[in-house]
């Protein structure tokens, strides 16, 4: 699971369900890091939807689970105008980690 990919996958799925979201490659940082058992990549950074004139934070993480041979991506969107997003996307990285592939 590359960068690349996981970019280009994120995007794919956002103007997909999100009613056209994208984000500006060039603003996305990336990461490896540990979610739960698994070896993770996690993207962060702005996003936006010119249709609607909205824009937000998000992070996406990216993990493959072997016995499935299946890669899933857990995607936190925050929306918040009138303050600081930093503490809603921790309240739900916290939330995210604690999911388990069954």
């Amino acid at each position: 699971m590359s960068r690349e990919w996981l970019i280009a996958k994120r995007a794919e799925l956002a103007a997909k369900y999100y009613d056209g979201d994208e984000f500006e490659v060039e603003k996305i940082r990336s990461e490896r890091l540990t979610f739960g058992t698994y070896n993770a990549l996690r993207l962060l950074g702005p996003w936006k939807n010119p249709k609607h004139d909205i824009g937000g934070g998000f992070q996406t993480f990216a993990f493959y689970d072997a016995g499935q041979k299946r890669a899933y991506l857990i995607d936190n969107v925050v929306y918040y105008p009138a303050g600081d997003k930093l503490p809603q996307l921790l309240e739900l990285e916290k939330l995210s980690v604690t999911f388990r592939a069954k």
